[in-house]
């Protein structure tokens, strides 16, 4: 018997920019690009428009492709180039316009057994990202954070991005969010959603997940995230004197596939936690066989499931299909009937990359959970769930 999703007739809606580079750019992204929203955050649409002419006429269809990243490399030296001769603010704005190509050019997917030219993309973008962030106010620094809990095929080192705020004073400790990042969308990424919480007197960490970016967790292993977490939370404890954290009002935020770890670590960490929010978080139904093929033509730029298989540590798109379910579901693997801290599901309910039923089967398990869901809106909820976001932390942190 057929699942009846809350997304309804959408579920068998094929939208229509996935035919071509083409069409993704005229139906899908050249509008977003227009409004520099994501995944154009930070960039200049003439910037993009030239790749993607480019693109266009040389019929390149294939994001995983070498000629796809490539065509991205003359806008960049210019940009770079333009940089290094410019005063220090336009320096930054030429650093965040390469940056938002590089991140572009890597899509949809690279993690840290990855090789070949997005590699070396994401590498480039994480270089001239520093070099801009170090410049902002306050600025962003790199932290390789000793993967102290490693085991198995563990990396040693967990790289995250450090934001200490300027807000309060001197002698004051301060609340902590730590952001968990996406499939596609890695640690300079989304150092953008720090502005505003530095503002509010917080500081952040951007911390990549496994499977994706420099993440140190062995992908395929379901309890490599539980390590990473443990080293990250051990090393601000051990810091914690240094930098002024307030270890009472430390808090996780969790973007897309970030969602997913935000709902886990809210259970396996609940006691060194005050709350977490997991937005766009799959947690269960998503790894169904059924949905997972229908979501490849749904609002994902490019098919999803080939890298939601390379990011959990699968070698083809069968074998995660098979066995995803049982590896990952947080149901499956008991993690929803333990304590939690407090928690918040947020999501739009027209997402058609993970299911609003995941969002629902995390208020059946466990500790009492709170949720908003946003009629209307596709993955992640939309403009309004940002400044939800925003609100439910600051009571949080209050």
């Amino acid at each position: 018997m057929a699942f009846n999703w809350i997304l309804g007739e959408k579920f068998d809606y094929e939208h229509p920019h996935h035919g071509s580079m083409k069409d993704l750019w005229e139906k899908k992204w050249g509008p977003l690009s227009e409004k520099s929203v994501w995944p154009f955050t930070g960039g200049n649409h003439d910037d993009f428009q030239r790749v993607f002419d480019e693109l266009i006429k040389k019929e390149v269809n294939d994001p995983t492709s070498d000629d796809y990243t490539k065509a991205f490399t003359p806008v960049v030296k210019d940009l770079l180039q333009q940089a290094e001769n410019a005063e220090e603010q336009q320096a930054v704005q030429l650093y965040s316009r390469a940056s938002a190509l590089l991140r572009i050019s890597r899509f949809p997917h690279v993690g840290p057994n990855s090789l070949g030219v997005k590699k070396q993309a994401l590498d480039l973008q994480n270089q001239i990202f520093l070099k801009g962030a170090a410049l902002m106010d306050p600025p962003i620094r790199e932290v390789k954070i000793p993967h102290i809990r490693r085991s198995g095929k563990d990396g040693d080192a967990i790289p995250v991005l450090l934001r200490l705020t300027k807000k309060g004073n001197a002698d004051e400790l301060t609340p902590l969010v730590i952001i968990f990042t996406g499939l596609d969308g890695y640690r300079a990424d989304n150092a953008y959603q720090s502005d505003a919480l530095v503002e509010f007197g917080w500081s952040t960490i951007l911390c990549e997940i496994p499977g994706t970016g420099d993440c140190p967790a062995e992908p395929i292993d379901p309890q490599s995230p539980d390590r990473i977490w443990t080293s990250l939370l051990e090393w601000i404890e051990k810091e914690n004197k240094n930098m002024r954290f307030d270890l009472r009002r430390i808090a996780v935020w969790g973007l897309s596939a970030g969602g997913y770890y935000a709902a886990r670590i809210a259970h396996t960490h609940h006691e060194r936690l005050l709350g977490a929010v997991a937005q766009g978080a799959g947690t269960h139904h998503f790894l169904r066989r059924d949905w997972l093929e229908k979501a490849s033509g749904h609002e994902y730029p490019f098919d999803v499931v080939p890298p939601f298989a390379a990011k959990c540590g699968f070698d083809n798109a069968e074998d995660f299909l098979t066995r995803g379910m049982d590896l990952f579901s947080l149901v499956k693997n008991g993690i929803t009937d333990m304590p939690s801290c407090k928690l918040l599901m947020l999501n739009g309910v027209d997402d058609g990359l993970v299911p609003i039923e995941d969002s629902i089967e995390m208020l059946k398990h466990g500790s009492p959970k709170e949720a908003r869901f946003f009629p209307g809106y596709a993955h992640m909820g939309g403009p309004e769930s940002f400044p939800t976001i925003h609100a439910w932390l600051k009571n949080l942190l209050r």
